[in-house]
């Protein structure tokens, strides 16, 4: 999965996007674990636990009032651009695997560019749709063990959401499980 931190200025909602680095939220001694484990002393199984960008981005030792973490969901598509703003992550870590639920918000999607590549090092948000989305993925790591990295992503993998979308599904699951 592809997160990169941006610097971040202008007013709320039309902000100016420059690149600053790709970051790894995954990992055995990325953010993710880190606060889980933070957030767990007791290593309670399984463990609900929520972290908001803002404190994702203090973990990487960033600036969360001039930063932001967004995710690009098609990293190396031709000709389109489609980039969501990290706003939350909520955890459950069992022993040896997380599933996580991001909530994110929509900057662009699949919006035709010449050139990606140049237009993801700055850009302007243009103020329009910020539909908010939500994802579900996984972590191969929990309380007692495991690597932290992404699950392995195939042809059933995660699917983005609107909440709309992601409430009506998780009441059908709720009420058949």
């Amino acid at each position: 999965m592809s997160f990169m931190l941006y610097h971040i200025s202008g007013e709320s909602g039309r902000e100016q996007y420059r690149f600053a680095r790709g970051v790894r939220l995954a990992g055995r001694s990325g953010p993710l674990a880190l606060l889980s484990r933070s957030l767990n002393p007791d290593k309670r199984i399984p463990f609900m636990w929520h972290a908001s960008a803002k404190k994702i981005i203090q973990v990487l030792k960033g600036s969360p009032t001039e930063q932001a973490i967004v995710f690009d969901v098609k990293p190396r598509s031709m000709g389109k651009v489609s980039l969501y703003r990290l706003l939350d992550v909520w955890g459950v870590s069992y022993a040896n695997w997380t599933p996580l639920a991001l909530r994110l918000r929509a900057l662009f999607a699949d919006r035709k560019e010449a050139n990606p590549f140049a237009f993801k090092n700055s850009f302007l948000d243009p103020g329009t749709d910020h539909s908010l989305v939500g994802e579900i993925v996984y972590v191969q790591g929990g309380v007692s063990e495991g690597s932290w990295n992404w699950g392995k992503g195939g042809r059933a993998n995660g699917a983005l959401l609107s909440f709309d979308a992601f409430n009506y599904l998780s009441a059908a699951l709720k009420q058949s499980i």
